[in-house]
C-alpha cells in the first residue's frame, strides 16, 4: 500500500513537489500496519508522515458522509494555532477537503444536524481535542463513522486528558468499529522523569492509545532534518546578598510562607487569590527585580480593594470574616511593598537582579566585561564571555522562555525600556506570546495577560517576518506553533520537566544555533543534575522506539478503567454518556447556559468534607497509603430548578470527590429534563413542559416542522410576508332573506349631518315624509346592534343610523315587488355605474339577497313612521329601464320651481363631454348679456357660449344656474373615510383648491330625474350597505363567542354589553364605557335599557358591541376611518401579562429561560395565527380595502368568474403585448387576482395576529380581566388550571380557591367612589387571576428556613436600606419571602431560602409592562399604536428602570456577590446624579432623546468630549431588580395589578410630566428623521468594545463612539451626531 502512495506523491498527485524522505516511508509502513506512536524530534517531518497515511486510507473517505457506512479521517491538536497550521499543511499536500474546527467558532451550540453536514462537507477535519471528546459524549459521531484518528502531540495523553477521554470511548464499540490511530510527539514524556521509570512511562502512553511506539532506524539520517543546536549554560548570582532586596523579599515572604502552611480545607478561592498575588510579586522579585516588582503591585492593589469592598457588603459570617481578613493580608502587604519600593524605582538606574543583568550582558555588544557570568559550552568547556555574546546583529532571530506569563509581560517591557536607553541593545525588538486560555483563575493581572487569538496571531506574524527578532514566551510556543528557524533561544527559567527542555532546545533550528539556559550559582548542581537526567532520557528514548508492540487487551483495560462508571443513560451503543472526567465540564457548561447578565458567571459551588480512614473500614481501599477520604456536595445556581444539594461519593481526592458530585448533578439534571438526550443544556426555546392538554400541541409541532424546514424564509408562517387567501364570508341574516309576497321587513337609513344642511335634512318644516333608501327582507336584521356610524362626504361628515319599522310590512303585492326588483337594480347597474357584465343581477338566487328599496320616513311620528316608497321606485326603476331618457331636455321659458333640489346636465357639450351638474342655487342678477369674467375670452356670457359651444342662447333674459360638478366616479362613492384627515383622524386642513361654481343657463341643460337630494343619498348607499354588511358579519363572530364563554349574558339570562358607536376617527374604546342591556319588553320586542353606575359584577359580564368588535377585526391596510391598533397594543400586553401569571403559577420550578421561552411561543405569531385559523376568525377579518366598482358584489347580484369581459377589469387595464406567450401568462394571472378580489380577502398572518390581540383587547376594555381571560380561553391559548363549568362560564365567585377571596360586590350596588377610579382593566385582578390561576406560589423553598429570611435581608448591603425602601413604596410585605427574592440577585448564593429574582423580574416585566400599556392607552385617547409604543417605550426600558431602582435605593439594597456588578452600580448611580444636574440632559442620557429632536436641548449645550455625552449603560440587573419588587408586590398582594400600580403609578406619572406631553423618541430614530442620509457602521476595537460610527457625507460629519454593547454605542454616536448638526443650525 505505501508504494502506492510513493507513487501518488509525484507532482502530478499532488499540489507540492515535496519528496518523503527514507525514515519517513519507514515509519508509513509502520503506520499503515498498525496503531503507531511516531516519536521524531522537532522539525523532522511528523506532520508529513501523518499525511501520507491520510492519503493511503483516503479511499475510505471519498464517499458523502450521509451514505451507510461512509468515513471521515479527524486529526486532534491541542492549541487553537495548530488547527489552522495543521490544517493549512494537509491542505497544501493533498486534495482532499479540509476543515477547521475551533471553539472560537461556538462549535459547543452546534446541533447534530449541523455536525452532519460537515462531516459531509470535509473529508478530513482538524480540530481541537476537546470537540471530538465533546463530539463522542453527546453520541454526536461515532468511532465507526472515523476511519484514521491521529493525536498530535500525543504525550498529553495523561491521567483525564481529553485524549484519555477520547480512547475510552473504544471500549463501549467493537473491535471492528475502532478507527486506526496515529500518534504524533517529539518526547513521549509530559512532566518530571527519572531515566530508569521511561520505559514504564511509555508503557503507559502505549496502553493509553493502544499503539506501539517507533521511531526512525537511522537516527543520522533524522539528524540531518531535525534541530541539534549547541547548548551553552549561563550562570549567575543570587540577588539575595543584596540588603535592599533581602528587606523587600522579607515583606513577601513572610505571608507567603503563612499561607503555605494552611491546611488544604482553609484553601478557598479568596486564599488562592491572595496566595497567588503575593507569590507572583515575589516571583518577579525574585527574578527581575525591584521595578518590575513594584510595578506588579501597584497595578494589583486595585483588583484587591475591590474585592475587599465587595465582602464588606457581604453577610458576617464565619466564612466570610475568614476570606476577608486574607484578603487585608494581601492588600496590606502588596501597600507595604509598594511604599517600601517605590524610592527604589525613582533612581536613573534600573533596579533588577543579577540574572536579568546575565541576560542583558549576553544580548549587548559589550559581552561581559567584568568576568562575573561565565558561558559553558555543552562540553563542560569554558569560554569566553564575549564569544558567547557576539551573535550578528541583523541576523538575530529568538526565544526567550519564561515559565509564568506575568513574567513575560513585564520582561517584554523591562527590554524595550532598555533598549531605549542602552545603545547596545537598540536592535532589539521584542514582544511576547502568552496563550489565550482563560484558565481557571488566578490573579487579575495573569487574567490580563493571556491574549486573544487574534493578537497572538499577529504577534507570531510579526515574528515570522523578522519585524520582532525576540520573541518572550511562555510554553505555549514549546510544541506545535509553527515558528521560524531560530539561531537563539533561551530558557530564562529552567524547564521544569524533559518534555519542556526537549522542546523549547527542538526551537533553535538554524543551522549554526544556540540554545542557552540560565543557571542560578546556588541551585547550580540541582540544574545539572536534571540537565544531566533530561540528556539521559533523550537517548534512551531514541533506544527504546525500535521493534515494541501494542500493549495487550488486558494490559489496556486495567490502565483505561474507570474509578466511576460513566453515565450512559441510553446505552453504550447510543454513545451518549458523561464520565468523571467530563462532569464538571458539563456542569459548567450547564451553569453557563442559566439566565444571566453579562456581569455575572454562574457556577456551581462544591463543599467538601473529609473523613479518616479508619472511619470507612467498611469501603474496600484502592489507593496505596491513602489516609483521608473525601465527599462533596455540590449546590447549583439559584436560577437552576434543583434547589437541594447535590451529594457525590466519597472519594480518594478533593478534585475527585467533586467531579463525582458534578456527575451526580448530571443524572439529575437529566432526570430532571435540564439536559437533552445529548446531556446538552436545553435550549430555552424548547418548550417542553405542560404540552399535554393545553389544546396547543398540534401548533406547536407544525412550528417546530416549519423551522426544521428552514424558519428564515421571508414568507414564513406567522411572519408579516407570510400571507393566505380567505373566502368572504356573508352574515346569515343577509342570506336567503329575498322578500316575498306576505310578511317582510323593512329597515331605513337616516342620514344626518353635524352641521345640519336641507339637503340632508329629514324633518321638514312641513312634517311630509323624506325620501331615503332602506332594506326589505324576509328575514329580520339585529338593527338594534347596529351602531351609529360615519360616511364623508368631502369635508362633511354624516351620521347614519338604521331604524326599522315597528310592525312587518304585509301589503307587498306582486306587481310591487317586480317594480322593487327593477328599482333595485337600477340602482346598482345605473344610477351607481357599478355595471360590470360580470355582476349579473340574479336577485332571489344571489348569496345576499337582500333588497333596496326607497324608503318614506316620517321621523316625528312615534313610533318612527316608514313607508315603502313605490312612486320613487318607479322613477328609478324607469330610469334603469330608458337609461337614455336620464334627462328630460329642458323647454324655456319654465318654472324656476324646477331647479329646487335638482341636478341638470349640460347638453351644449359634446356627447362624450356631459357631466352632471347640482343646481345650488337661481341666479336672477346674470344672464347671457352680463359681462363674461375674462373679457379676453368673450364680452358676454352668450359670446362665450357661442365662440366656445358653437351654442346660441336665444333668451337673453334667462337667469343663470350656478352649479357644482356632481357624479358617480368610483372615488366620490368611497365614503368611509375623509381625505382631509389622516390616518388617525388628525387634521389635515381645509381644501384651498376649491373648484369655482359654473354657470349654465337653463336653455342649455336638461332635468336630471331623480331629486338631488335622493340622489346624494344613493350616493351613500355602497359605504353604508358595506358597513351593515360587515357589522353583521361582526355580529355573528361576538354571538359565537358569547355562545362558548358565556360572556355578555347578565345573572337574568339578558344580554349585556358596551355601548359604544363608529362616529368619526375617535377610539371610543377606553375610560368607563356605557353599559346598554338588550331587554324584551312588554309587546314581545327587544328593547335597549341603558345602565347608570353599574357595580362591578355587572361590568364584567359585559360584551364589548359590535362597534368595538369592528374596529378589532379591521386592519389598518383596509384605509377604514377605525381600525385595530390601539386595541391590539392594549390586548398584545394583556396577552403577555396573563401568560406570564399563568406561566409563573402553573411552572414553579421553571426557570426564567424556560418561562420566557414558554410565554414567547404562547403570544407568538405563529400560534395566534394558527389558533385564529382553527376558529375561523379569518374569515371575519375585515382586510378589504373597500373599492365599490372594483371588489364589492352588490346585494341581489352574482359574480360570473367566467365572464369573457373580466379582462376589462381595471386591475387588467394593461395591454397585453400581442404574440408575447408570457403576455398571457401575466394576463391570466391578472384574472386571477380579480377573481380573488370578488370572492376572497388576503390577510397577512401577523395580520390575523394582530387581530386576535385586538379582540382580546375589545373584551378586555368591555368586561375587564374576567372578560379577557375567557376569551383568551376561548381562542384556545391556556391560561387556566381551573375546569370550566357553569360557574367560571357565567363569572360566578363561587369555586374552590376563590372562596377566601375578597367577593365583589353584590348585584345591584353601587361602585364605591374609590373603585370607580381604578380602570376596569386593572380592576379586581386578585379575585379573578386567583380563580383562574389559583393562589400565588410561595417564595420559601423550604419552611424550615423561614428564620433566614430577616438574618438575609439585614444583610442587603445596609441594614437599613430594605426598611427605606419599604418606607418609600408604601408597603408591608404579609410575605417577607417574596422581597428577599426580589432582592436577591444570581450570583448570591447564601439565600438558599428563596430563589433568585429572575423569575420574578419576568413577571414583574409583563405586570409594568401592561400597567403602564394600560394607563397610556386609557390617558391618551388620541394616541395611536406608535406614540402609545413610543411613550412606553421611553418608560418600560432598562435605563428608566435604573433610574427608578436607583431612586428607590435598591441599588444599595441588592444582594449579589458580583464583583462586575459592584464596579458598574456606582458608576451608574453616579452617572445618573451628574445628569440631574444638567437640566434636559437626563432625557437625553436616558436614550430617548425628546429635548433635543424637538429643539428644547439645553442653551449651554454639552462638548462632544463631556463624560455626559457618553451613553448611560446601566448594568441589566439593576433594572431587573426593579421589576423583580413589581412581581413581588404583585404577589404579595394576591395577584393584585391595582395594588402594584398604587406603589409604581406616582413614579411613572412622574416621568410622563418629564416628557411635557410629547412622546420621546431615541436619538437613532431623531438622527434619522432630521437627516435621513446619515450612514452607519458598528464594528469591534482592538480592545474588543463595541463601536459605531455616524457619518453625513453632505455635510461632512463623522463620529465614532464606544460603548459596551453596539446598541449603546449607536445610541450615543447618534446623540453626538445631533449636536454636532444642531451646532451647524442643521436642526431648527
Amino acid at each position: 500500500m505505501a508504494r502506492n502512495l510513493k507513487s501518488s506523491l509525484s507532482p502530478n498527485g499532488s499540489r507540492d513537489r515535496v519528496q518523503a524522505r527514507p525514515y519517513q516511508l519507514e515509519l508509513l509502513d509502520a503506520c499503515i500496519t498498525e496503531n503507531t506512536i511516531v516519536n521524531l524530534g522537532t522539525g523532522a517531518g511528523k506532520t508529513f508522515i501523518a499525511v501520507m497515511l491520510i492519503r493511503e486510507f483516503s479511499h475510505e473517505i471519498l464517499r458523502p458522509f450521509l451514505e451507510e457506512d461512509a468515513k471521515r479521517t479527524v486529526f486532534l491538536v491541542n492549541t487553537v494555532p495548530l488547527v489552522k497550521q495543521q490544517a493549512e499543511y494537509i491542505s497544501a499536500h493533498s486534495l482532499l477537503e479540509v476543515g477547521k474546527f475551533t471553539g472560537d467558532m461556538k462549535v459547543d451550540g452546534w446541533s447534530r444536524e449541523r455536525w452532519l453536514l460537515e462531516f459531509d462537507r470535509y473529508h478530513v477535519l482538524v480540530m481541537t481535542r476537546a470537540i471530538l471528546k465533546d463530539l463522542l459524549h453527546r453520541g454526536f459521531i461515532h468511532l465507526k463513522h472515523i476511519n484514521l484518528l491521529i493525536f498530535d502531540e500525543c504525550h498529553h495523553a495523561v491521567k483525564n486528558d481529553d485524549y484519555v477521554q477520547i480512547m475510552k470511548v473504544f471500549d463501549s464499540c467493537s473491535e471492528e468499529q475502532h478507527p486506526r490511530v496515529l500518534g504524533l510527539s517529539a518526547s513521549l514524556l509530559p512532566s518530571k522523569c527519572k531515566p530508569g521509570e521511561l520505559e514504564g512511562r511509555v508503557r503507559d502512553l502505549e496502553a493509553t492509545l493502544r499503539c506501539r511506539a517507533e521511531t526512525a532506524r537511522d537516527l543520522k539520517e533524522v539528524a540531518q532534518f531535525a534541530t541539534n543546536p549547541s547548548e551553552e549554560l549561563l550562570h549567575y548570582r543570587s540577588s539575595s546578598s543584596d540588603p535592599d532586596f533581602s528587606e523587600l523579599k522579607q515583606i513577601l515572604e513572610g505571608p507567603v510562607d503563612f499561607l503555605n502552611s494552611f491546611a488544604r480545607a482553609q484553601k478557598t478561592a479568596v486564599y488562592d487569590r491572595v496566595k497567588l498575588y503575593l507569590d507572583d510579586c515575589l516571583h518577579i522579585l525574585q527574578n527581575l527585580g525591584v521595578w518590575c516588582a513594584h510595578a506588579f503591585a501597584k497595578d494589583g492593589l486595585d483588583d484587591l480593594e475591590q474585592e475587599i469592598a465587595v465582602g464588606n457588603g457581604s453577610e458576617d459570617g464565619p466564612g466570610e470574616s475568614w476570606e476577608r481578613s486574607l484578603l487585608y493580608l494581601g492588600l496590606t502587604h502588596l501597600k507595604l511593598f509598594k511604599q517600601k519600593s517605590e524610592p527604589r524605582c525613582r533612581t536613573d538606574v534600573i533596579p533588577v537582579t543579577e540574572k536579568v543583568n546575565a541576560l542583558l550582558r549576553y544580548l549587548g555588544d559589550s559581552g561581559v566585561s567584568s568576568g562575573e557570568t561565565e558561558v559553558e559550552s555543552d562540553a563542560g568547556s569554558r569560554v569566553g564571555s564575549s564569544e558567547g555574546s557576539e551573535i550578528p546583529i541583523r541576523k538575530l532571530l529568538g526565544i526567550i522562555f519564561v515559565q509564568r506569563r506575568t513574567t513575560a509581560s513585564l520582561l517584554t517591557k523591562l527590554l524595550r525600556h532598555k533598549s531605549r536607553q542602552e545603545p547596545d541593545l537598540k536592535y532589539l525588538k521584542c514582544d511576547c506570546i502568552v496563550g489565550h486560555n482563560e484558565g481557571k483563575g488566578g490573579t487579575y493581572l495573569r487574567r490580563e495577560a493571556r491574549m486573544k487569538v487574534r493578537k497572538q496571531n499577529e504577534v507570531l506574524d510579526k515574528f515570522r517576518k523578522e519585524k520582532i527578532n525576540l520573541l518572550i514566551s511562555t510554553s505555549v510556543v514549546e510544541e506545535g506553533v509553527d515558528v521560524p528557524r531560530c539561531n537563539l533561544v533561551i530558557r530564562f527559567d529552567f524547564p521544569q520537566n524533559f518534555r519542556s527542555y526537549l522542546q523549547s532546545k527542538g526551537r533553535a533550528r538554524a543551522k549554526e544555533s544556540t540554545y542557552l539556559l540560565l543557571i542560578e550559582r546556588e541551585s547550580s548542581p540541582k540544574s545539572h543534575s536534571d540537565l544531566t537526567d533530561y540528556r539521559a532520557l533523550e537517548k534512551e528514548l531514541q533506544r527504546l522506539c525500535h521493534d515494541r508492540h501494542i500493549p495487550e487487551e488486558e494490559e489496556i483495560l486495567k490502565k483505561m478503567e474507570d474509578v466511576v462508571p460513566p453515565y450512559m443513560p441510553y446505552g453504550k451503543e447510543a454513545g451518549t454518556r458523561a464520565t468523571l472526567a467530563s462532569s464538571l465540564s458539563l456542569v459548567h457548561k450547564y451553569c453557563q447556559k442559566l439566565p444571566s447578565d453579562r456581569y455575572t458567571v454562574l457556577t456551581p459551588v462544591f463543599k467538601t468534607e473529609s473523613c479518616p480512614i479508619f472511619n470507612m473500614a467498611e469501603r474496600e481501599l484502592v489507593t496505596r497509603g491513602q489516609k483521608y477520604w473525601y465527599r462533596s456536595v455540590a449546590a447549583l445556581p439559584m436560577s437552576c430548578p434543583i434547589k437541594e444539594d447535590i451529594e457525590g461519593d466519597w472519594m480518594p481526592t478533593r478534585h475527585t470527590a467533586e467531579m463525582s458530585a458534578a456527575l451526580e448533578s448530571i443524572k439529575r439534571l437529566h432526570v430532571a429534563g435540564e439536559l437533552n438526550e445529548h446531556l446538552l443544556p436545553v435550549s430555552k426555546a424548547v418548550d417542553s413542559e405542560g404540552e399535554e392538554g393545553e389544546g396547543e400541541g398540534e401548533e406547536v409541532e407544525e412550528e417546530e416542522e416549519f423551522v426544521a424546514r428552514g424558519s428564515h424564509s421571508s414568507d414564513a408562517p406567522g411572519t408579516e410576508k407570510g400571507a393566505q387567501e380567505y373566502p368572504n364570508e356573508v352574515a346569515s341574516p343577509l342570506t336567503n332573506c329575498f322578500p316575498i309576497v306576505g310578511k317582510n321587513y323593512l329597515y331605513a337609513f337616516l342620514i344626518r349631518e353635524t352641521k345640519s344642511e336641507a339637503i340632508y335634512q329629514l324633518s321638514p318644516d312641513d312634517g311630509h315624509a323624506h325620501i331615503t333608501l332602506g332594506v326589505l327582507t324576509s328575514r329580520p336584521m339585529d338593527h338594534l346592534r347596529i351602531p351609529e356610524f360615519s360616511l364623508y362626504d368631502g369635508e362633511k361628515e354624516l351620521y347614519i343610523t338604521m331604524h326599522k319599522l315597528h310592525t312587518s310590512v304585509t301589503n307587498i303585492t306582486n306587481s310591487e315587488l317586480d317594480i322593487l326588483r327593477q328599482c333595485h337594480v337600477a340602482l346598482f347597474a345605473t344610477v351607481l355605474r357599478i355595471n360590470w357584465s360580470w355582476l349579473e343581477p340574479t336577485l332571489e338566487k344571489a348569496e345576499k339577497n337582500y333588497l333596496v328599496v326607497p324608503v318614506g320616513v316620517i321621523p316625528e311620528l312615534e313610533p318612527m313612521e316608514m313607508y315603502v316608497d313605490t312612486e320613487m321606485a318607479k322613477k328609478v326603476a324607469e330610469v334603469g329601464s330608458n337609461p337614455d331618457c336620464q334627462s328630460k331636455p329642458l323647454v324655456w321659458p319654465c318654472s324656476l320651481e324646477l331647479f329646487q333640489d335638482a341636478l341638470v346636465t349640460a347638453i351644449h357639450c359634446d356627447l362624450g363631454d356631459r357631466r352632471l351638474h347640482e343646481v345650488i342655487r337661481v341666479d336672477k342678477s346674470i344672464t347671457p348679456i352680463s359681462q363674461f369674467p375674462d373679457q379676453t375670452r368673450a364680452a358676454t356670457f352668450g359670446e362665450y357660449f357661442k365662440n366656445k359651444y358653437s351654442f346660441e342662447l336665444e333668451d337673453l333674459e334667462q337667469p343663470s344656474l350656478v352649479c357644482k360638478p356632481a357624479g358617480m366616479s368610483a372615488s366620490r362613492l368611497r365614503l368611509l373615510t375623509s381625505r382631509f384627515k389622516t390616518a388617525h383622524g388628525e387634521d389635515l386642513g381645509k381644501s384651498t383648491q376649491k373648484s369655482e361654481p359654473v354657470k349654465l343657463f337653463p336653455q342649455c341643460c336638461s332635468l336630471y330625474s331623480l331629486p338631488a337630494s335622493f340622489w346624494k343619498r344613493i350616493r351613500c348607499l355602497p359605504s353604508i350597505l358595506w358597513r351593515l354588511e360587515c357589522v353583521l358579519l361582526v355580529n355573528t363572530f361576538r354571538g359565537a363567542v358569547s355562545t362558548g364563554t358565556g360572556i355578555g349574558v347578565s345573572d337574568d339570562g339578558c344580554e349585556i354589553s358596551t355601548n359604544t358607536d363608529l362616529r368619526g376617527y375617535k377610539d371610543h374604546g377606553f375610560g368607563l364605557l356605557k353599559t346598554q342591556l338588550f331587554r324584551t319588553n312588554d309587546k314581545g320586542e327587544e328593547e335597549i335599557q341603558p345602565l347608570d353606575n353599574p357595580d362591578f359584577s355587572t361590568l364584567s359580564q359585559r360584551s364589548p358591541d359590535n362597534a368595538l368588535l369592528l374596529k378589532a377585526l379591521t386592519p389598518r391596510a383596509a384605509n377604514d376611518a377605525v381600525n385595530l391598533e390601539r386595541l391590539e397594543t392594549l390586548g398584545d400586553s394583556f396577552l403577555k401579562l396573563s401568560t406570564s401569571v399563568y406561566l409563573f403559577c402553573a411552572r414553579q420550578s421553571a426557570s426564567e429561560g424556560r418561562l420566557s421561552a414558554a410565554r414567547a411561543r404562547r403570544v407568538g405569531n405563529f400560534n395566534l395565527f394558527s389558533l385564529a385559523r382553527q376558529k375561523g376568525i379569518t374569515e371575519k377579518i375585515l382586510s378589504r380595502s373597500f373599492e365599490p366598482t372594483q371588489m364589492w358584489v352588490p346585494p341581489c347580484f352574482s359574480f360570473n368568474e367566467n365572464d369573457p369581459n373580466l379582462a376589462q377589469h381595471p386591475l387588467c387595464s394593461t395591454p397585453p403585448q400581442s404574440g408575447d406567450d408570457l403576455s398571457a401568462v401575466c394576463t391570466e394571472g391578472r384574472l386571477s387576482e380579480v377573481r380573488k378580489l370578488y370572492q376572497s380577502h388576503r390577510v397577512t398572518d401577523k395580520g390575523v395576529a394582530d387581530c386576535v390581540e385586538s379582540l382580546l383587547g375589545a373584551y378586555l376594555v368591555a368586561g375587564g380581566v374576567e372578560a379577557g381571560l375567557k376569551f383568551m380561553k376561548w381562542v384556545g391559548i391556556k391560561c387556566s388550571e381551573q375546569p370550566e363549568d357553569d360557574a367560571i362560564r357565567h363569572g360566578c365567585f363561587d369555586s374552590p380557591l376563590a372562596r377566601n377571596c375578597p367577593k365583589p360586590a353584590t348585584s345591584g350596588s353601587s361602585t364605591p367612589p374609590s373603585e370607580a377610579e381604578v380602570p376596569l382593566i386593572i380592576r379586581r385582578s386578585s379575585d379573578t387571576f386567583t380563580q383562574h390561576f389559583g393562589p400565588a406560589p410561595s417564595a420559601l423553598l423550604n419552611p424550615t428556613k423561614q428564620g433566614d429570611i430577616r438574618r438575609l435581608l439585614s444583610t442587603s448591603m445596609c441594614s437599613q436600606q430594605p426598611d427605606q425602601i419599604l418606607q418609600k413604596i408604601e408597603w408591608k410585605f404579609k410575605d417577607p419571602a417574596f422581597f428577599l427574592q426580589a432582592l436577591t440577585h444570581a450570583s448570591y448564593m447564601r439565600n438558599r431560602a428563596t430563589d433568585c429574582y429572575q423569575r420574578l423580574e419576568f413577571l414583574g416585566d409583563a405586570v409594568l409592562d401592561y400597567l403602564v400599556t394600560s394607563h397610556i392607552y386609557s390617558t391618551f385617547p388620541k394616541f395611536g399604536p406608535g406614540k402609545i409604543s413610543g411613550m412606553r417605550s421611553a418608560l418600560v426600558n432598562n435605563i428608566t428602570f435604573a433610574e427608578l431602582a436607583a431612586q428607590l435605593n435598591l441599588d444599595k439594597a441588592l444582594l449579589h456577590n458580583s464583583p462586575e456588578l459592584f464596579r458598574k452600580i456606582p458608576e451608574f448611580v453616579d452617572a445618573l446624579k451628574q445628569s440631574r444636574k444638567k437640566p434636559g440632559q437626563m432625557q437625553e442620557d436616558r436614550s430617548f432623546a425628546a429635548t433635543m429632536v424637538d429643539g428644547r436641548d439645553d442653551e449651554e449645550g454639552v462638548s462632544d468630549d463631556d463624560p455626559g455625552t457618553a451613553e448611560l449603560d446601566p448594568p441589566k440587573a439593576l433594572g431587573d431588580v426593579l421589576e423583580s419588587l413589581a412581581g413581588a408586590i404583585f404577589l404579595d398582594s394576591g395577584m393584585s395589578l391595582e395594588a402594584v400600580w398604587k406603589v409604581f403609578g406616582p413614579l411613572f406619572e412622574e416621568k410622563i410630566k418629564e416628557f411635557d406631553g410629547k412622546v420621546p423618541i431615541s436619538p437613532i430614530q431623531g438622527l434619522f428623521e432630521v437627516e435621513p442620509s446619515a450612514r452607519t457602521k458598528g464594528y469591534r476595537s482592538t480592545e474588543g468594545k463595541a463601536c459605531c460610527t455616524i457619518t453625513v457625507d453632505k455635510l461632512d460629519l463623522q463620529v465614532t463612539e464606544e460603548a459596551s454593547s453596539h446598541k449603546a454605542a449607536k445610541t450615543a454616536a447618534a446623540r453626538a451626531m445631533l449636536r454636532k448638526l444642531r451646532a451647524l443650525d442643521a436642526v431648527k
